[in-house]
């Protein structure tokens, strides 16, 4: 009883929290009771022997009290831990419902931020295109405007509209301003601002996955089925176009019943995007899929009348379902009218704060710059940023001399944004110093507007190797122009397109001090890439710790790339092939650039281009630097194989000409004999070199074959395994495909050689991309052993037939199935 009575006693003191003071208070307890026992002991022990004799009976009852009291103490401390420990299971499980929930809760937010690495920061309210929103002014363009936003009302209307327009007829921002006004009523469900040389803003492979993301946190229900999708394809965003769209928007929408009635997405300057044949596609998947989704989706869509979009538009699928209004076709009158609303307000605000004067410009004045725009309303924009530009505030002055000056092409559509173009340029010269030349000027106009990617004007020094603080003053005289200018963290680019049109055509851009010809500059900005990775490309350059480090595993590796490699070089290893193939082929500074990179920088290079997720571009580099060889050899050739009939003519000797002709042929060897050695190396290892740029020395570089790249490169398997016996040569195989299930009954290649199209006892036609060895296309569709493949003699259409009595036509770029013979039609 007693036993039970403490114990009871002890119970209460532990349903306090199990902290260190009452953790312990039982240790000091224990501590105390078998102390008390310890001294009862000793008490019996230090007894005399006759005491002990004669005590014995009550010396073992003591004993047993002894024994019985640590047994008690025990059991009082371990009930004490066991009730704290079940405390602490109950709290640990509920702390891991909490997480549960919040898990739960978070569920959608986590993979939607997943996918938010794969979106272009390409809406119409993103940061990245501050410095170039316009919305069109108001009371202009009233009527189109009213016309778009009733087709976005009317449930009857077609799917899609088109508003096609030249160069300067103001698309851009339309498009900016209806994005705004279906913002506001709550129907704009994603938008994708297209922008030629941005990066994932100019690539059609970002637009599925933007929308997506938009169109998650446009509504919640879409944002759930989208997350739930992510989670069962989580490289979704990742596969071909049509696989985007189909796991990323068509699966996760198709069947919702909670939703909006009407969603709008926005898609602008669609000429501007990289990939023409990757424009076509999305068009056509887009056009497929609006059918599927139990609400109206409407799509806004602007560009150019480029001949891509347009034959697209014309096609029987897109005529069905889509309106189009060509912004170049309506009423002059009506254009004018609004442009004239545009200078009227904004020249008359400059006048009132630069020449305090409300009243200016004249009627007169006004009508003459009104007539001199032509329509465009990129002259009218810029030509009120030349006018107010406050670092030379007179206003009239300008003016007066944009009106003075005469017409230099009448007949052209771009004579008045031409003549301003000229005169905002002429106008930037006087600016500089004796040090600050016009060529000086050009050099830097010819790399911002010739650049894949743009930069800011800090990479724009590095890379054309100027004075830091030298690229701002030049270009502060042109931000009419050019946006970017005074931020060094936002790239520099043209405002508008027409202005790089303008520059590179000698006819338009009439003073020769500032025409920028392409050949010139590709060649310097080619050289200029090589310089920079011939001198700043090393081992390591991220200083990774682990030499077996794969990819995924270095910390920061976006912010140790912009730090220690540069945004500059890494421009040049990315895109100095582009340049190269543009560039002139006699120049021997170029040459030997080249052959000093390939000799000393290729696994340095494909090291950058491993960490910056840009392989792909290796081989297509490679390709392109080894035909701009063969062809700069050709040309030598056939100058001196065309002087040696002439030679013997005259009677001069032969054998000189000869031998120019075999040193011509041996210099180039060497260099080709690398390049061509690299992209095999990159061709067999692209996995390997994919995954780690580490790996580049430890797992590719031991296993490669004797050859020219090997030996050149052989310093740097120091620290590698050792292979005793290596292939003598590359292997006939330039890779292995991986993808089909069955046997593969036939392979055929595409005319340029770039894909291969091959059919399987799987059933499946696959398509596959010959420069890196990855499918980029599974075809399904037949039901039986596909035998036979080939390509059309344009290469724009496969074709397969099966064991399943069919035949089916392909388009190759985009996967869709065109027709099908079979059955009595075959």
């Amino acid at each position: 009883m007693k036993d039970l009575t403490e114990l009871l006693t002890a119970i209460p003191a532990q349903k306090q929290s199990e902290d260190p003071f009452v953790f312990n208070n039982r240790i000091a307890k224990l501590t105390s009771d078998i102390e008390r026992t310890v001294e009862d002991c000793g008490k019996i022990r230090s007894q005399s022997k006759a005491n002990k004799f004669f005590s014995h009976q009550d010396n073992a009852s003591a004993i047993n009290g002894i024994n019985r009291s640590i047994e008690r103490a025990i059991r009082t401390f371990q009930l004490g831990g066991d009730i704290a420990m079940e405390r602490d299971i109950k709290g640990i499980a509920q702390g891991v419902e909490e997480i549960r929930l919040h898990l739960k809760r978070s569920d959608m937010a986590d993979p939607l931020q997943a996918l938010k690495l794969n979106v272009a920061d390409a809406s119409f309210d993103s940061q990245s295109r501050a410095t170039t929103i316009s919305r069109c002014f108001e009371g202009t363009r009233t009527e189109l405007l009213q016309t778009i936003y009733n087709w976005a009302d009317d449930p009857g209307s077609k799917s899609i509209y088109w508003l096609c327009g030249l160069a300067g007829t103001g698309k851009s921002t339309i498009a900016q301003t209806v994005a705004e006004g279906f913002d506001e009523r709550g129907v704009l469900g994603a938008s994708f601002f297209f922008s030629r040389g941005v990066e994932k803003r100019d690539d059609p492979r970002f637009t599925f996955p933007t929308i997506a993301y938009q169109l998650g946190c446009f509504n919640d229900t879409f944002g759930a089925r989208i997350a739930d999708s992510l989670r069962r394809h989580p490289s979704a965003c990742d596969a071909i176009l049509r696989t985007q769209l189909e796991k990323l928007i068509v699966g996760p929408l198709q069947d919702v019943d909670r939703g909006p009635p009407v969603v709008i997405i926005v898609l602008d300057a669609l000429d501007e995007c990289s990939d023409k044949q990757l424009v076509k596609e999305m068009l056509a998947l887009l056009v497929s899929a609006i059918p599927k989704f139990p609400f109206s989706l409407q799509v806004f869509i602007t560009s150019r009348p480029d001949f891509h979009i347009l034959s697209e538009f014309r096609g029987p699928g897109m005529k069905s379902v889509s309106e189009v209004t060509l912004l170049h076709e309506v009423d002059i009158s009506v254009v004018q009218n609004d442009i004239r609303i545009y200078f009227d307000h904004h020249l008359r605000v400059i006048g009132e704060i630069m020449l305090g004067n409300g009243g200016w410009p004249s009627e007169e004045e006004l009508n003459a710059i009104v007539e001199q725009a032509k329509g465009l309303f990129i002259y009218a924009s810029a030509s009120v940023a030349y006018i107010g530009d406050l670092e030379n505030p007179d206003p009239q002055e300008r003016l007066k001399t944009l009106l003075s000056e005469k017409m230099m092409i009448e007949a052209s559509p771009f004579s008045g944004i031409d003549k301003l173009y000229n005169h905002i340029l002429y106008n930037s010269l006087p600016r500089f110093g004796a040090w600050n030349s016009a060529r000086k000027l050009r050099n830097i106009l010819g790399a911002i507007l010739l650049l894949l990617n743009p930069l800011t004007v800090p990479s724009i020094e590095k890379l054309v190797s100027v004075g830091e603080g030298t690229v701002r003053p030049m270009l502060i005289p042109l931000h009419s122009v050019l946006s970017g200018t005074e931020d060094p963290k936002r790239p520099v680019q043209a405002f508008h397109k027409s202005f790089i049109d303008f520059m590179l055509n000698p006819r338009r851009c009439t003073d020769s001090r500032l025409y920028i010809d392409p050949n010139i500059h590709h060649t310097q900005l080619a050289l200029q890439c090589l310089q920079h990775m011939n001198t700043g490309l090393r081992r390591n350059m991220c200083d990774s710790p682990n030499r077996f480090a794969m990819n995924a595993e270095i910390l920061n590796i976006d912010e140790s790339l912009r730090t220690q490699v540069g945004p500059h070089l890494i421009y040049a290893c990315c895109f100095w092939a582009f340049h190269l193939k543009h560039a002139d082929r006699t120049d021997q500074v170029l040459r030997n650039a080249v052959s000093l990179f390939s000799a000393t920088a290729l696994l340095y290079w494909l090291e950058i281009l491993s960490l910056a997720m840009r392989l792909p571009l290796a081989n297509q580099s490679l390709k392109i630097a080894q035909g701009w060889y063969t062809e700069e050899q050709s040309m030598r050739l056939t100058l001196v194989q065309k002087a040696i009939p002439v030679s013997e003519h005259l009677g001069i000797l032969k054998e000189p000409l000869k031998s120019v002709e075999e040193k011509i042929l041996q210099s180039t060897t060497p260099t080709k004999g690398l390049l061509h050695d690299c992209e095999r190396f990159v061709l067999r290892f692209f996995k390997v070199i994919s995954d780690s740029a580490q790996h580049i020395y430890h797992s590719a570089l031991p296993f490669t074959p004797q050859c020219l790249f090997h030996e050149q490169y052989k310093d740097e398997l120091k620290g590698a395994v050792k292979i005793t016996q290596m292939e003598d040569g590359w292997d006939p195989i330039l890779s292995v495909l991986h993808g089909h299930l069955g046997n593969v009954r036939s392979v055929a290649f595409s005319p340029d050689g770039s894909r291969i199209v091959s059919g399987s006892d799987d059933h499946s036609v696959r398509i596959w991309d010959t420069s890196t060895g990855s499918c980029v296309r599974i075809l399904e569709g037949h039901t039986n052993q596909v035998q036979s493949t080939c390509f059309s003699p344009d290469g724009t259409v496969a074709a397969s037939s099966s064991d399943d009595g069919t035949l089916r036509l392909w388009d190759p770029s985009t996967g869709e199935h065109l027709k099908t013979f079979g059955g009595t039609s075959f």
